[in-house]
């Protein structure tokens, strides 16, 4: 009887010693309370009358604003991804990471607000066509939940898709990141604020419980400069080249213009309909593409932060929000990728920057077989000169030039108006698959033991992506550098004056 009694003590008092371990463990990670239906899969989802399509057809469809736990690319594969799809090789040692993210989920910016409010008040005159009880009702009495005041500004959600992120990546890489030194890791991101917190959320992440302050935090150094200085990660802005063929339009959508006059003009029949304006008073509601294309927005918001899916998203069919979504994906091709040799050529100052990055790695361990403590130690010298990894953040509009740049998602035709249904079905350029929020372009620098065995890895969001022109993913770097002579010999001043 004794024993037992002892027995049923211990074992109180380990699940006391358990519980107060898991509560003080909660304190020191200080995790992120998660807001409504951020990354809850599970929750029960509602579609209406007109939407002939499930959820996962959805998410997929979101264009740039797609969350990054629900994008097309990895929407199959576990939320704790490990990676298993790219084994390092074993002769091989990680010894430096160029990390390029885009800022994490948002708020909608202002002018698109704007445009929110101003469909809200088109919608009140046909407030009399509307049933009370029907699957619009909730248009009656709708008001926009985005403020304006924070417009822009990174979600929880976005907070947590870096933050998470930056778990996954000590979990692959679980002895290579160690504690923080401004020496050895060198942190950028735009002046906007999203990215900047973007960064703090990803950083937190990789150094949580590693510093001194409260509860073990960890701050870091964040580098930033003024929109007109910025030509690694704000390039975009800064090439008057570039903004010139905007204004005098020889760099434009015209193709996306015509992609409207095409379609919009039944999707604007079907969701009047939808509301039930009758046909014979079609002409007394003037639904113009701007308004079309705000309804689509509000959709992909509404999903995006949400997770609601049957009420903006209620007034378009599959094949709409597929024409919707072409139409965006026209608009970047041709101002951000592929239909201007300028939109990605005026990102070579990044990928020089990176070159540079590694080309200083590499002399630096070319030929010495130093051990991971011996090789930090290199890295602590001379300030921030040779810093060995280098975390960046920032914009779609960084992004989609860049991977253009390095011919990822390159399909072998224009994304034209009159494209056949099969080409623009199987086209690689989806902007809701290759730049959701979060999106993360990451090249991993590897020393093989040889004399100028330097191999480069790039991943797309935590999957391996062959470089056109590399034999594999695992690619000699100086084969690759080789591929972008361009790049090398660039000079901002000379292209884009």
């Amino acid at each position: 009887m004794k024993i037992i009694i002892i027995l049923y003590l211990l074992i109180i008092n380990f699940n006391l010693i358990f519980c107060q371990t898991e509560k003080n463990n909660v304190k020191v990670n200080n995790p992120i309370k998660i807001n409504n239906d951020v990354f809850q899969k599970d929750k029960k989802i509602t579609l209406g009358e007109y939407q002939n399509y499930d959820y996962n057809f959805l998410i997929k469809h979101l264009t740039t604003k797609t969350p990054y736990y629900k994008s097309s690319h990895l929407i199959n594969q576990d939320e704790n991804n490990n990676n298993n799809n790219c084994k390092q090789q074993k002769e091989c040692k990680l010894i430096s990471i160029d990390f390029i993210g885009r800022h994490g989920s948002r708020m909608p910016e202002a002018d698109v607000i704007k445009k929110m409010k101003k469909l809200q008040n088109e919608i009140l005159k046909i407030n009399n066509y509307i049933e009370n009880d029907g699957e619009f009702s909730w248009l009656k009495n709708y008001t926009i939940p985005y403020k304006i005041e924070i417009a822009g500004n990174l979600l929880t959600q976005g907070q947590l898709e870096h933050y998470h992120l930056s778990k996954r990546f000590l979990k692959r890489f679980p002895n290579y990141f160690g504690k923080y030194k401004p020496q050895t890791t060198k942190i950028s991101s735009t002046i906007i604020s999203r990215t900047g917190v973007s960064a703090s959320s990803f950083t937190y992440g990789l150094f949580e419980g590693t510093g001194v302050l409260g509860d073990n935090f960890q701050p870091v150094h964040i580098e930033t400069s003024t929109l007109d200085k910025d030509i690694l990660l704000s390039f975009f802005l800064n090439c008057d080249k570039y903004n010139n063929g905007l204004q005098d339009q020889s760099i434009n959508d015209n193709q996306r213009e015509i992609w409207k006059q095409m379609k919009y003009p039944s999707i604007g029949m079907e969701i009047k309909k939808r509301l039930g304006i009758p046909a014979s008073n079609f002409n007394d509601w003037e639904l113009s593409n701007s308004m079309i294309n705000t309804i689509f927005l509000s959709c992909v918001y509404d999903v995006a932060i949400g997770n609601i899916t049957n009420h903006w998203c209620n007034l378009l069919n599959r094949q709409n929000i597929l024409d919707l979504e072409y139409s965006k994906d026209i608009d970047d091709y041709w101002l951000s990728s592929y239909g201007n040799k300028i939109n990605y050529e005026i990102s070579s100052p990044l990928l020089k920057d990176i070159f540079n990055h590694f080309d200083s790695i590499v002399n630096l361990n070319n030929g010495s077989n130093n051990n991971d403590e011996e090789y930090l130690d290199d890295f602590s010298i001379d300030y921030n000169k040779y810093p060995k990894n280098i975390l960046r953040f920032a914009h779609s509009e960084t992004l989609i030039p860049l991977m253009s740049l390095l011919g990822l998602f390159q399909d072998d035709y224009h994304l034209f108006a009159n494209l056949t249904s099969n080409q623009i079905i199987n086209r690689k350029f989806k902007t809701s698959v290759i730049i959701p929020y979060s999106t993360n372009l990451v090249m991993f620098l590897y020393d093989c033991g040889g004399e100028n065995d330097f191999k480069i890895l790039v991943e797309h969001n935590e999957s391996p992506i062959l470089i056109p022109g590399c034999n594999d993913i695992y690619c000699n770097y100086q084969l690759f550098k080789s591929l972008f002579p361009n790049v090398i010999n660039f000079n901002w001043d000379n292209y884009c004056s």
